[in-house]
């Protein structure tokens, strides 16, 4: 595996991804970021098994494979390197190089293969919205989700869709908030949904562009969410959510 990229082209989505890979891992290979060169992309992915963020980058010199190494490690390089650089990757054995200017780095690296699979099931539903819209909807409510709450269904931000109408709950057991409003086509069906509190925390640092249109598939079990070069998943609390109208 080799290819050339600049050190802007990297740098963020190599941030966004790092971002959801925690510290200690039970897995050692889960704090390593995926790269892979596909079709003229490189194609890097980090996962702590709940979330997973994928980016995707178009570069022009390449050489085909994928490999793992060490995410914060590889983020520091690229932070170190000044702006404009230009960093050459290259895959040798168990250990990459990275290359730039008069710089050079070796990172060890473990097998693309033994990275886990983010489990995902059929996605029978799907929206498009704005991403400034949505943002301002979830900031309008993320404050009053609960943190390590025995009732693990109120860690998380409840969606609620009716058909052309989107709404977004959250509550402490103490506050509540409800935020909504209208989405810019019809879905045809009314399906409530919640997500996961460190989920609902990625996405709002992702939703950085508010004129970028995404567009959000789920089932019963998994929510994705494209936005640009990005793909966002993630599992959904299993549970039900508690009537919140009945509180008024």
């Amino acid at each position: 595996m080799k290819f050339i990229i600049n050190r802007e082209e990297i740098l963020t989505p190599l941030q966004q991804i790092v971002s959801v890979i925690e510290k200690r891992q039970t897995m050692p290979i889960l704090a390593n970021v995926l790269m892979m060169i596909d079709n003229d992309q490189l194609v890097l992915t980090g996962t702590d098994l709940e979330i997973q963020i994928i980016a995707k980058i178009n570069i022009t010199t390449t050489t085909a494979g994928s490999i793992t190494v060490p995410a914060r490690k590889f983020l520091d390089i690229c932070r170190l390197l000044p702006t404009g650089a230009e960093i050459k990757f290259e895959q040798q054995d168990d250990k990459v190089k990275i290359l730039s200017n008069r710089s050079r780095f070796s990172l060890s690296c473990l097998p693309a293969e033994n990275y886990p699979e983010f489990a995902e099931s059929g996605f029978d539903n799907q929206f498009f919205i704005n991403a400034g819209k949505f943002k301002k909807a979830l900031d309008k409510t993320i404050f009053c989700m609960a943190n390590q709450d025995v009732r693990y269904y109120l860690n998380g931000l409840l969606l609620n869709i009716s058909n052309s109408k989107l709404k977004l709950v959250a509550s402490d057991g103490h506050r509540l908030s409800i935020y909504e409003d209208q989405l810019d086509q019809a879905t045809g069906f009314e399906a409530r949904i919640i997500l996961p509190r460190k989920g609902v925390l990625e996405l709002t640092r992702l939703l950085d562009d508010p004129e970028a249109d995404i567009k959000v598939e789920f089932s019963s079990n998994n929510i994705r969410i494209f936005i640009k070069n990005l793909i966002f998943s993630a599992k959904l609390v299993d549970s039900k959510y508690p009537d919140f109208s009945k509180v008024f």
